[in-house]
């Protein structure tokens, strides 16, 4: 658990690693404004606590039911200022989130924490308001249900009611930057065999439902624009060349 100094230290460092989020050109105002955001003062951008606008962020949801808590993943779908859950039916955090309407949503940047909280080996502990979060947690939003629409999935619209944070580098994990970086390395090998096509084409499919910004729509084009010139080519050409030139490498 954080003294006031450390969380205020924490705040601090995060401020001033995120100067496209707060304008603040000295120490002294970047300590302002950490000031302010702890005090409730200031509710900082989604950016703060590491999560990314127009795209799935995976993170580790605490819920409270009659068995106790409940730690599992889900994505939380944020379009600008918007978060969105999709829950299915017979699951402990559907369960939990219809009786109560609300979870905590744990930032948690170790794939490995989402294995143990699906094993049920992840523990949660409690931080200084008295939250319920994952163990690694490096911050976190209390959320509550806004509007709630009925179906397989359930669909919510969520409010932030509460936040913290825990560490300065605070990221969520999106699966579709991974997703991008499989659908290159796969690129780079379809002058070999098919699967290798079938496997990109999958990957940029992960992207596509996963990350909906301006320059992830312009790499899936690009990618897809080199996968047709290739199934359209007269033989098998090694694209490394050229994937090199468009990622800068």
């Amino acid at each position: 658990m954080l003294s006031g100094d450390e969380t205020l230290t924490v705040y601090l460092a995060r401020v001033l690693s995120c100067p496209e989020l707060f304008r603040v050109s000295t120490p002294e105002e970047a300590r302002r404004i950490a000031e302010k955001i702890l005090s409730g003062e200031i509710e900082p951008p989604l950016e703060f606590f590491g999560l990314r606008r127009d795209a799935v962020n995976e993170v580790l949801a605490v819920t409270d039911g009659p068995a106790g808590e409940n730690v599992a993943p889900v994505g939380l779908r944020v379009r600008g200022d918007s978060i969105v859950v999709n829950l299915y039916p017979g699951s402990r955090t559907y369960e939990n989130f219809v009786r109560t309407e609300e979870l905590t949503a744990c930032i948690v940047p170790d794939p490995i924490r989402f294995l143990k909280a699906l094993s049920k080996e992840l523990a949660i502990e409690t931080v200084g308001d008295g939250t319920k979060v994952a163990e690694g947690t490096r911050a976190y939003l209390e959320l509550e249900a806004k509007e709630i629409h009925e179906g397989k999935p359930l669909t919510a619209e969520l409010q932030v009611v509460g936040w913290g944070l825990l560490h300065p580098r605070p990221r969520a994990l999106v699966r579709g930057e991974s997703a991008l970086l499989e659908a290159l390395v796969e690129l780079t090998r379809i002058h070999l065999d098919e699967d290798h096509v079938d496997a990109c084409k999958r990957a940029l499919e992960v992207v596509k439902r996963t990350i909906w910004s301006e320059e992830y729509q312009w790499a899936v084009e690009k990618v897809e624009r080199e996968l047709r010139g290739k199934e359209d080519g007269p033989d098998h050409q090694d694209t490394s060349p050229r994937i090199r030139r468009a990622t800068g490498g």
